[in-house]
Parts: C-alpha cells; structure tokens; sequence
C-alpha cells in the first residue's frame, strides 16, 4: 500500500460483493461480502478462508490488531459484531 504498486497474485479464488477490507497484521486481508453476508481471510498467495457466516449488509469493518478484534456493522440489521481472531 506505501508504493501503491499493483501486482498480480494468481488466480486466487472468486470473492465478490465486498465492502470493507483491512489487514490483518499477518500478511493477510480481512474483507466482508455484504451480499452473502461472511467475512472472509484473503492470503497472500490468493486462498480465500470463510472466517464468520454473517448476515446480509455485512458491511466496512475495523480490525483491531492489537486485540485481534474485527468490528463489523450489520447495516441491514442496525448492530454492530464484535469478534475475536485467534
């Protein structure tokens, strides 16, 4: 993300609908699916890992590395997730 620099990292595995994405301070990319309502563990080689079967409007979320905390706002639903990624 400091350079900007876009690469190209396979095939990887289709992911779609998504909203909101942060790093998980491992490498990876935490990201949710609004429409399916998941959130999802995107590794650097491409496999997509389901992490939480949510409801539809999953939507931007905040992960706190530091406490491995993902906050996730159910907007169709008006609250609020809070998780736990050990």
């Amino acid at each position: 993300m400091k350079t900007k620099a876009i690469s190209d990292i396979g095939p990887g595995e289709p992911v779609g609908n998504l909203d909101g994405i942060e790093p998980d301070g491992a490498g990876n990319w935490l990201v949710t699916d609004w429409v399916a309502g998941a959130l999802f563990r995107i590794h650097p080689d491409g496999k997509v890992e389901q992490l939480m079967d949510l409801n539809q409007g999953s939507a931007d979320l905040e992960f706190l590395e530091d406490k491995k905390l993902a906050i996730i706002p159910m907007m169709m639903d008006g609250k609020l997730v809070a998780t736990r990624l050990d």
